[in-house]
């Protein structure tokens, strides 16, 4: 059963971006000495290196020792990985369609799919 509130993940992550995600996962859990169990994806405020203040998406993973059951019962499965996907609903059409990508010198960002 999900939560109340609960809004289904409709975007998915690039190769880029999952490989990243496991770079920066097999670094937390290294320095954290347990695993990470989820990520979150959410839409935030950010300052980037050069000190300006941008929004877009943001991605972060929850440690074991962070996920309570009711944590646990929000994450969803975004192209075999565990999301917890934070947003309200009237930003959740960012996302909608929308694939994780990601570049150094963009981090995370969301764009539509490269059609074949």
């Amino acid at each position: 059963m999900r939560p109340e509130g609960f809004i289904p993940a409709r975007f998915s992550f690039t190769p880029a971006a999952r490989s990243f995600i496991e770079k920066v996962r097999n670094d937390a859990e290294n320095r954290e000495r347990q695993p990470a169990v989820a990520l979150s994806v959410a839409w935030g405020t950010y300052t980037n290196n050069d000190g300006e203040a941008r929004q877009g998406v943001v991605v972060g993973l929850y440690m074991k020792s962070e996920v309570t059951d009711a944590i646990a019962s929000w994450i969803q499965d975004v192209d075999g990985l565990g999301v917890i996907f934070n947003t309200v609903p009237d930003l959740a059409p960012n996302f909608d369609g929308k694939v994780i990508d990601y570049a150094e010198t963009r981090w995370f960002f969301l764009r539509d799919p490269v059609q074949s």
